[in-house]
């Protein structure tokens, strides 16, 4: 794999970004005596990618080896197209919970919670497939047999095809409303200027 250090430095990146998503969250959980369930599982799929990552990190920074014949397997790529997809979903998450965190002034609460709870089940099957991607990752690296290691790169591209996929209908629909908030701007300026 070409260029660990970037790779490395990505991974502080969206460890830094889980940790202040799981402080939040254990926050809520404890302030919270019947917090929902959700809130829950989406600590622990945040907890379970943050030592993922901090594993593939001691690959990156040396501090653990694989056969030269495994990491060739790989391609920079679809680390990257995994990290990438960590990344959107740790910004949707924190964004997420930014609003519920002022549309409750200060404090999430379980009613705020269930307003947005089909984009937080969404959120938390995001992070379940990076999780399941950063693991056939480390399959790969240090697997039993080169044979479950190929196996893995396989499983791999399914899993990077369908985030493209999934990538490009979040791009197409941002685009839409995009295309449909411009829309209504212009109509409201066309209107404007029919009452000067």
């Amino acid at each position: 794999m070409a260029d660990p250090l970037s790779l490395a430095a990505g991974v502080v990146g969206i460890l830094t970004a889980a940790a202040q998503i799981s402080s939040l969250l254990i926050d809520f959980t404890r302030s919270s005596k019947d917090a929902p369930q959700a809130a829950r599982a989406v600590l622990t799929e945040v907890n379970d990618i943050s030592s993922t990552l901090a594993h593939l990190q001691s690959f990156l920074l040396g501090d653990e080896y694989s056969d030269r014949s495994r990491t060739q397997l790989l391609q920079v790529d679809q680390v990257v197209t995994v990290m990438g997809g960590c990344v959107m979903t740790f910004s949707e998450l924190e964004k997420l919970l930014d609003e519920l965190k002022a549309e409750g002034m200060g404090i999430l609460d379980r009613a705020h919670w269930a307003r947005k709870e089909k984009a937080i089940s969404n959120l938390v099957q995001r992070l379940q497939n990076h999780k399941g991607s950063l693991s056939l990752i480390l399959h790969v690296l240090n697997g039993h047999t080169i044979t479950e290691a190929k196996d893995s790169v396989d499983r791999l591209h399914g899993m990077i095809e369908r985030y493209y996929q999934e990538m490009s209908s979040r791009v197409e629909a941002l685009e839409l409303r995009a295309l449909q908030h411009t829309d209504g701007s212009s109509t409201h300026h066309q209107l404007e200027n029919m009452v000067e």
